[in-house]
């Protein structure tokens, strides 16, 4: 049983604790070996939760090592273990003695090697037996992975002296999960914007462009986006455009029957920026409402994206009405619009500062809401009492936009 313990003794200078250990159990006493020993399970458990787009603090790793509650009469003295795991994935640093119960141990010695922890913890001689409801030991590292991944930390061996009461028949392994934790502003959010058009009619055009927004450390490389009609056959996209390559550069366009794909690489940190643009057609000659809507698809892996916003444009014969951003009454060009999907609100942008009455209408002519006396340049329309759907804002009753709400 004591192999591993006297040969890590040995090589530490520590010869007079094993002759201790030795013939400890002739002043003890020992039970013999036909008393039955109580089966227990070792039990190694990583408390932190892991956040991979985190900083350091947020990859701590805690690990701790249970045998179970110990009574005085378990006759624990001393023990010898070793701990594997992978580290590419994984640095343990450092052993955490307080409020376990290797805190009472008065030799212990804790070796770190290439993936593996080996450790002696021992009783002094004539020392009185370990007891106490606690865990046995307990260990800090780091996971050091930037993607969302698994590591195990197993036990190789846990060994007691020959008198202890307790046989460990199984071992379970810690699981280190490195996460992407959901967080509000790990998001990425496509907007269809800073478009110029014609009066929409039969070969007519609109140039709009895409842009995203996000934070700085989402860690981008590749985004895959989406773009279709809910009526195909009226309005056509005719061409898709980077604006600079430096920061996005579109890879691939995959014109199926129902949507348009759009595979780039991320070449640039992106927070609110401009990254392609589009001109589209009205084919043919019909009055009807269409929506043009951006989905976002796939994401490289490892990044810090959790949630992802889409868009849309509502395009009437005769106008084009942006839901996100932009939206103009043509006879009122100092006025736009968009719905701000993370703040739940309607926003309403106006050079002119002057009063302003807002009334909000659904599709059924029916009044929404009603607010008088606003003032500024930008004024913000809550809309949390909203279902999604299209909705129209009249501004001191002669300018009309129309706002979907996502």
């Amino acid at each position: 049983m004591l192999h591993y313990l006297i040969k890590s003794f040995l090589t530490s200078n520590c010869k007079f604790i094993v002759i201790v250990l030795l013939i400890l159990p002739l002043f003890l006493g020992g039970r013999t070996e036909s008393e039955a020993k109580v089966k227990a399970t070792a039990v190694l458990t990583n408390i932190n939760k892991i956040d991979v787009c985190g900083d350091k603090k947020n990859k701590a790793i805690l690990l701790v090592l249970d045998i179970g509650k110990i009574t005085w009469s378990d006759s624990l003295f001393a023990c010898n273990f070793e701990l594997n795991y992978d580290s590419s994935k994984v640095k343990i640093s450092s052993a955490l003695y307080l409020n376990t119960l290797s805190e009472f141990f008065e030799f212990k010695e804790i070796s770190y090697r290439s993936g593996k922890i080996i450790g002696v913890l021992s009783v002094s001689l004539l020392g009185d037996q370990v007891a106490g409801d606690k865990a046995l030991i307990a260990f800090s590292g780091e996971y050091l992975e930037n993607c969302e991944d698994t590591a195990s930390v197993n036990i190789s061996y846990l060994e007691f002296t020959d008198e202890f009461q307790k046989d460990i028949t199984e071992y379970k392994s810690a699981i280190v999960k490195g996460e992407t934790l959901d967080k509000p502003d790990r998001s990425l959010t496509a907007t269809l914007s800073d478009y110029k058009f014609d009066n929409l009619k039969k070969d007519s055009t609109a140039e709009i462009t895409v842009r995203l927004k996000t934070y700085k450390i989402a860690r981008l490389k590749n985004i895959d986006f989406k773009l279709f009609f809910d009526k195909p056959d009226i309005f056509e996209i005719k061409e898709i455009s980077e604006i600079n390559s430096n920061i996005l550069k579109i890879d691939t366009i995959i014109k199926n029957d129902s949507d348009i794909l759009i595979k780039t690489t991320v070449n640039d940190t992106i927070t609110d920026t401009a990254v392609f643009k589009m001109i589209v057609r009205q084919s043919v000659n019909l009055s009807d409402t269409v929506n043009l809507k951006l989905t976002l698809e796939d994401i490289n892996r490892c990044s810090c994206i959790t949630r992802k916003y889409g868009s849309s444009a509502v395009l009437i014969a005769g106008k084009i009405e942006i839901d996100t951003l932009n939206v103009v009454d043509r006879t009122n060009s100092d006025i736009r619009g968009y719905y701000d999907i993370e703040n739940n609100e309607f926003v309403i942008i106006d050079e002119n500062e002057n009063e302003k009455n807002i009334e909000v209408f659904d599709l059924m002519g029916n009044l929404i809401t009603k607010q008088n006396g606003l003032f500024g340049k930008k004024i913000e329309i809550k809309t949390d009492k909203l279902s999604s759907g299209l909705y129209i804002l009249k501004i001191n009753v002669n300018k009309t936009i129309i706002l979907i709400k996502n």
